[in-house]
């Protein structure tokens, strides 16, 4: 029955399945939702400098080449790339079609299957036939942080999810076999996520030391800035030389100079889009504060959040130095909706959290902030016909499609 009503209105079905968390049919329906997603994705006319546009259009200037296995890692190896799935699966697509929107279909089916089963993570450990309202809030940021229409940009944020598929399953229920999709995200999805790998190591040999990872998350927040050359000199001894390469133009000391001499606001700048992010950032830090001294509580209501309490103390000291450095902040993201997932499961199972839900209380104007801005920015990438149409529908209307941002653009 849901699928009859998923082939005649995806997005409402859609909608259905996030209401009714606890069914076992959530997480493929959310799959076939991105993947339906990505059939009606639309590139609207404030989105042309978008990644996804690049990779749509190397699709269409490598059709009709010949090349063979040989020269498809020829053409990797010029790329300067370190990750390999974007590049070929351009190779791949381009030997059928001049068209980048069948890349865009594939891309939703990869990020489509972490990102469902990341939030299908959290859902399956929620006790009860229904979530507290303010789970309910909690659960929308932790859907809005790495969203769907994330494909935008697919190498960095299908790592994000890649990362944490391999990670959930290792903290919470000690999985090691998961850690794979870890170590492999940097050179399957995105190079940057050597880092992230190199964070988890240094968990792994730490152990959960939360007190110190706590006093490192507190001190993270008074570093205004890293010292590059330092940095640079500790890249150059000890990453490979090929991540070196790649990310020399995240290290330039003059891009980083501009990047930290930059105006956070400005007449050109509307308050809520520059803000939008870093209030629920800082919004989380002061949840992460107060679950510390809480933390007898956590551990009666859930002992195995101990290791992702941890790991997200140390992931967010490590994102908070990063974001210093240009790009840098995309990694605040995921230690976001690590703390996210920490606070859906303590406070949907736990006996109530008085003070900490007065704590969130205080912060709803920045939680409701977060989510309505990220959802317009979702108007960028949704069309019509990802609201009100079909798959049969959407197979003639690949390419084709208008954005909602576009449609409200004429109207008002």
């Amino acid at each position: 029955m849901i699928w009859t009503a998923f082939f005649i209105n995806p997005f409402f079905t859609f909608l259905y399945a996030l209401y009714n968390y606890n069914q076992v049919y959530v997480k493929n329906i959310l799959w076939a939702f991105t993947v339906f997603f990505s059939m009606t994705f639309s590139v609207g006319l404030e989105t042309q400098g978008a990644d996804i546009n690049r990779y749509m259009l190397w699709v269409e200037q490598l059709y009709g080449q010949s090349m063979g296995g040989w020269d498809a890692i020829e053409y990797f190896k010029n790329s300067r790339e370190v990750d390999v799935a974007r590049t070929f699966l351009t190779i791949f697509v381009s030997r059928f079609t001049p068209n980048g929107y069948y890349l865009v279909i594939i891309f939703g089916v990869i990020y489509g299957y972490f990102f469902s089963r990341n939030i299908w993570f959290v859902y399956e450990r929620l006790r009860g036939s229904r979530l507290r309202g303010i789970v309910v809030l909690l659960i929308t940021c932790l859907f809005l942080i790495l969203p769907i229409w994330n494909i935008n940009g697919f190498r960095f944020y299908t790592a994000s999810h890649a990362f944490l598929y391999g990670l959930l399953p290792y903290l919470y229920d000690g999985k090691k076999r998961k850690l794979f999709w870890c170590f492999i995200s940097p050179w399957l999805f995105h190079f940057a996520f050597l880092v992230p790998v190199l964070i988890l190591l240094g968990y792994m040999v730490l152990g959960n030391r939360y007190n110190l990872y706590f006093v490192a998350f507190l001190g993270s927040f008074f570093i205004k800035e890293l010292d590059i050359n330092q940095f640079n000199q500790l890249a150059d001894n000890y990453l490979p030389e090929s991540f070196v390469e790649r990310s020399e133009g995240y290290r330039d000391q003059e891009a980083i100079s501009a990047f930290q001499d930059r105006e956070l606001l400005s007449a050109d700048k509307r308050w809520y889009a520059v803000l939008y992010n870093p209030v629920l950032h800082w919004s989380l830090a002061v949840f992460l504060t107060v679950l510390y001294f809480r933390l007898r509580r956590v551990l009666v209501a859930n002992r195995k959040l101990l290791g992702v309490l941890s790991f997200t103390y140390l992931f967010f000291a490590v994102s908070n130095i990063l974001s210093t450095l240009p790009s840098g902040g995309r990694f605040l993201s995921l230690a976001s909706l690590l703390s996210l997932v920490i606070l859906s499961i303590y406070l949907q199972n736990s006996v109530k959290d008085r003070l900490m839900e007065r704590v969130i209380k205080i912060s709803y104007p920045a939680l409701l902030l977060f989510i309505i801005v990220s959802i317009r920015v979702g108007f960028y990438a949704f069309s019509v016909t990802t609201v009100l149409g079909n798959p049969l529908f959407a197979i003639f209307t690949i390419g084709e499609n208008l954005s909602l941002n576009d449609v409200l653009k004429a109207i008002f």
